[in-house]
């Protein structure tokens, strides 16, 4: 079945003497592979499609219970050469893509396209780049995949004066069902706030947020990054 998608270019190996093996994701199906046989000769018109980071338009054969599809024909939407060019902003925009590759399932993902793709526009243009980014950045993924923590009553009794955030809970939790939970850090409403406005607020706004060393602690204790 032949499909046709714009897709944001994560992953790009050596296949063979002349090929490459892409792994996008999709705005159509999320996550998927491609071969772009031959792209790796100058003269292929495949071989501006197998960028690293680059936004593109795609036609390709799809067939379900094949794990490896197989690129047709496209067009460049947007190279993204000002990632490369600079170290720091090379190592974050792996991460982010790392981090992308590990959380998502096959044919997963196409909810977060259009997040993915704005993190790496700014990143490539800004001069400026909250050193948290990577984090908020997971923090909404979790919020668009529904996996995102319960903030406005506790996890386990539901009382609306839950004072306690615990991510190995799922979310707050109240002083009565805290039981010596030693991940748990204490909260304000207006750490909630923070925790909030974060999922709506635009990447630029989220830079010249100073945001506050609670909030900071729980983005960094993101279960999804232990190690990091």
């Amino acid at each position: 079945m032949l499909e046709k998608s714009k897709g944001l270019v994560l992953q790009s190996l050596e296949f063979m003497e002349s090929s490459y093996i892409c792994t996008i994701l999709t705005e159509r199906r999320g996550l998927i592979k491609v071969i772009a046989k031959g792209a790796r000769r100058p003269k292929s018109p495949l071989r501006n499609l197998c960028n690293m980071f680059g936004t593109i338009n795609i036609v390709y054969y799809f067939k379900r219970d094949r794990e490896l599809q197989i690129l047709k024909e496209g067009n460049l939407v947007r190279r993204r050469d000002g990632i490369a060019s600079s170290y720091d902003k090379y190592l974050l925009c792996s991460e982010i893509v790392s981090f992308v590759l590990q959380f998502l399932p096959y044919e997963g993902g196409k909810e977060i396209f259009y997040l993915v793709e704005s993190v790496l526009d700014f990143i490539e243009t800004s001069f400026e780049i909250n050193p948290l980014i990577f984090n908020v950045f997971v923090f909404k993924v979790l919020k668009k995949e529904g996996t995102f923590p319960e903030l406005d009553k506790c996890v386990i009794c539901g009382n609306k004066e839950a004072q306690f955030f615990s991510w190995s809970k799922g979310g707050v939790i109240c002083k009565a069902c805290l039981k010596n939970k030693l991940d748990a850090i204490k909260i304000t409403q207006g750490v909630k706030k923070e925790l909030l406005y974060l999922l709506e607020a635009n990447w630029d706004d989220i830079t010249r947020l100073k945001i506050g060393k609670i909030t900071e602690s729980i983005l960094k204790s993101i279960p999804y990054l232990k190690g990091k």
